[in-house]
């Protein structure tokens, strides 16, 4: 993950000022015309899953304010190096989006702008890569005196109409940007099988959801038949947990586990990318560490690397198995004629 460096920081909180400052300067000059930025208080039901998070591990947030809420982010320090960064992550996900409106359009209390906890917000620092920016440079420098502003922003219901689409060309951009990841995601992981270290970031019925520190990656892990074994599973949803019915395994939230990302593909040309919980059984036999040559066969999906050793490994749908010595040479053969 990208580290964060108080020059960063520093930057950050002079471009907040410079936009606060803005804000208030196109208000004071067009007080129905203004283009500004604000983000909607959530509800405490949008809350409700990161309360329930930080009560499973022993943390309380103060969400009576935004204040408050970010005092208690900033004391929310656990073992775990990214204890703080997840919560913060979790917090984030509970907010709605920050939009573009014509200040006509609302009353002043709800410019408000909850993530800043600022009253009044617009966007004006970044005009080489945002058209919300421009329309602000152009306000502001009417405000001014330095020049007219366009007869387009001088009407409400144009202003109103720019704005929705600002919101929805933002939206789309966001899809794109995600979609671009992805893809890259996938270029890269698929002659790159990787076991690491991930963090359970949300409790499904049937796994849960992990983030991947290392990557910035998020993504499912299912706890399928050939991993359950004997035993249901059920969600305790006050410990966020979901555990064996018997007892004998359980995962919560926050919890660090080892998983492993293949790129696989269960439809022809639609690939995805697959975590699953990494195991380790060792038996007797030559050393073969998993996961770094897809094999297929006519019945499974194997995924081996060859090894000098004194045990022998073999991933078989998400469960270290034991394999035939014949089946192994067969197996390396089939990688050597391969390859």
């Amino acid at each position: 993950m990208y580290q964060i460096r108080e020059a960063n920081q520093m930057v950050e909180e002079f471009m907040l000022a410079a936009n606060v400052s803005v804000a208030q300067q196109i208000l004071k000059s067009f007080p129905l015309c203004s283009l500004l930025r604000r983000h909607p208080t959530p509800t405490r039901e949008m809350l409700e899953p990161l309360l329930q998070t930080a009560a499973a591990v022993g943390l309380h947030l103060n969400v009576s304010s935004s204040k408050a809420l970010a005092d208690s982010l900033d004391h929310a320090v656990g073992d775990d190096p990214y204890f703080n960064k997840l919560i913060r992550i979790l917090a984030t996900r509970c907010m709605s989006q920050a939009v573009y409106f014509c200040s006509g359009d609302l009353n002043p209390p709800e410019y408000h702008h909850y993530g800043l906890a600022a009253p009044l917000y617009t966007h004006f620092t970044s005009p080489i890569r945002r058209y919300a920016d421009v329309i602000v440079h152009r306000l502001l420098a009417a405000s001014l005196g330095i020049s007219k502003l366009p007869s387009v922003f001088q009407d409400r219901l144009q202003l109103t109409s720019i704005a929705d689409n600002l919101n929805y060309r933002h939206k789309n951009a966001q899809y794109a940007g995600r979609a671009s990841v992805e893809l890259h995601t996938l270029i890269y992981f698929r002659k790159r099988p990787t076991d690491t270290e991930a963090r359970i970031v949300k409790i499904r019925s049937n796994g849960f959801f992990v983030f991947v520190p290392k990557y910035g990656i998020e993504g499912p892990v299912y706890l399928t038949k050939a991993e359950k074994g004997s035993g249901e599973w059920y969600v305790d949803e006050q410990q966020q947990k979901i555990k064996k019915m018997n007892g004998s395994l359980s995962y919560s939230i926050l919890q660090t586990v080892q998983i492993h990302m293949e790129v696989v593909e269960p439809q022809p040309n639609r690939p995805k990318l697959q975590l699953t919980l990494h195991f380790s059984r060792k038996v007797s036999g030559i050393g073969i560490d998993p996961y770094e040559k897809v094999v297929e066969g006519t019945e499974h999906r194997w995924s081996t690397r060859f090894m000098v050793g004194e045990n022998y490994y073999i991933k078989k749908y998400g469960i270290i198995q034991e394999t035939p010595l014949l089946r192994i040479a067969q197996l390396a053969f089939y990688i050597i004629i391969n390859n």
